[in-house]
């Protein structure tokens, strides 16, 4: 029998579909007048979206069978379309990631075999510069859920399905790791800001931390009762975020033995996010809420409603000063919540109601222009008024 949080993304995103099909007046009326709609889309779902380091570079990746670029006010620049043939079809483009040098990008995919009634999953690095396929990783059971590059671009790490933690050298195309210690599939991975530490999150209920001079197992993270979803550091690279289907985000301590802070949302998790400060963590749940803790003691500081549907991704501006929340159905609402200096530390600014189906990941740049992705857009904001940017 599966568990209550298996599959639920792809049931999510089929149910999403299926509406806007047949409801497509509805889902598209709704927003505000003066919000309009980015040129040169994707045909079907946004899965992943990711920024370069210097904040001039937005990598989207689809359900399309594409990957887009665009310049940082909006402008579409290129269309990487991935290579297909009738017995190795691409489903998805999972997750997207830019090298800090901003020269190549990462994708992890879903493939399927269509005579072997087979899925399998490659990791891909496109070089923008030209827009070629330069190295193409492969040997994955199931599709590639995550990707991640190390701070000083070198390996790329992916999570996967089939329950590997692969490390590919990008030098010479070396596979230098390849970890099957979870025994279900991998949902995310994350390096440390500091290049020392690679995490996973699976869901056998555990996360686990590899050091990153051999890639050797150094710990895992028990407790969770359930899918492990999320995995963040924080920016000072001792502390370790999770965020579990169990209903709680858990905070553990990265070099020493010292029993984690179990943080009880009461909900499931879907997502933690450390703001850039370090002060704060962020987890959002299936019942619309979002909790902001102290990251040093685990205390609630406050408890953000508003949204009426399950907050799937968080993104905080770098200056941390505003926290972006997005929304599955059938809300499809990005909301911004900024700091006053009052208690409590953030209220709701604006609510953007512009998507029509759910909105999966959220970025901010170092100028607070607020990226979003979700239905067949990537879509460009002011962080601080809700409009579209320029």
């Amino acid at each position: 029998m599966k568990r209550l949080g298996e599959n639920r993304f792809g049931q999510w995103r089929l149910i999403a579909s299926m509406l806007l099909t047949a409801f497509p007046a509805v889902a598209f009326s709704q927003g505000r007048p003066d919000i309009i709609w980015v040129r040169g889309g994707h045909s079907d779902s946004v899965n992943s979206v990711a920024y370069s380091r210097d904040s001039q570079l937005l990598v989207s990746g689809s359900s399309d069978r594409t990957i887009k670029l665009w310049r940082r006010d909006g402008t579409f620049i290129k269309s990487l379309a991935i290579p297909y043939d009738s017995n190795g079809q691409l489903i998805d483009v999972r997750s997207v990631a830019i090298s800090p040098d901003g020269t190549v990008i990462a994708a992890g995919v879903e493939q399927y075999n269509a005579s072997t009634q087979t899925e399998f999953g490659a990791v891909q690095i496109w070089r923008i510069s030209d827009g070629q396929l330069v190295r193409n990783f492969t040997g994955y059971g199931a599709v590639v859920n995550s990707v991640a590059f190390s701070p000083d671009g070198q390996y790329v790490a992916s999570g996967s399905s089939d329950r590997s933690v692969k490390v590919w050298r990008l030098a010479d195309g070396t596979l230098v790791s390849s970890r099957s210690d979870h025994v279900q599939r991998v949902n995310s991975v994350a390096f440390s800001p500091n290049g020392q530490w690679l995490a996973s999150g699976s869901d056998d209920d555990t996360a686990k931390l590899y050091r990153t001079s051999d890639w050797g197992l150094v710990q895992t993270f028990t407790g969770h009762t359930n899918d492990v979803l999320s995995v963040a550091f924080s920016p000072d690279s001792k502390r370790l975020a999770t965020g579990s289907w169990d209903g709680t985000a858990r905070l553990w301590y990265v070099t020493n033995a010292s029993p984690p802070l179990s943080l009880m949302h009461g909900s499931n998790v879907f997502c933690v996010a450390f703001s850039p400060d370090g002060k704060l963590l962020a987890s959002s749940a299936w019942n619309g809420s979002i909790k902001l803790w102290d990251s040093r003691r685990g205390v609630l500081v406050d408890t953000l409603l508003g949204h009426s549907a399950p907050v799937l991704t968080l993104a905080f501006t770098p200056d941390s000063q505003i926290l972006a929340s997005g929304s599955w159905s059938p809300e499809f609402a990005i909301k911004v919540w900024g700091r006053t200096g009052l208690s409590p530390p953030y209220r709701l600014l604006f609510t953007v109601t512009n998507h029509s189906t759910s909105i999966n990941e959220l970025i901010f740049t170092s100028n607070d222009k607020l990226i979003s992705g979700a239905d067949t857009t990537a879509r460009f904001w002011e962080g601080l008024n809700g409009r579209m940017a320029n």
